[in-house]
């Protein structure tokens, strides 16, 4: 249906509709731009730290290491 068909009503509607949906990622935005901090104050954690800061994932992988852990550990 085009615009010029829907009713008053059906255009208020779609309106309140739209309305919420720009809230709702509004929202996202900041939850994502939160996380981004996180990501960031995170990974200057690992680099900067003096201590060996190694990360490792469920399946025994390594995910992450600072320079003191590689300096400590046996792996090249």
């Amino acid at each position: 249906m085009n615009d010029e068909k829907k009713t008053k009503e059906q255009l208020i509607n779609e309106l309140g509709e739209l309305r919420q949906r720009i809230t709702e990622l509004e929202g996202l935005t900041t939850e994502r731009m939160q996380v981004e901090e996180k990501l960031k104050t995170q990974a200057t954690f690992v680099e900067k730290n003096p201590a060996p800061v190694l990360q490792v994932g469920y399946d025994g992988s390594i995910i992450e290491f600072n320079q003191s852990a590689k300096e400590v550990s046996a792996y090249p």
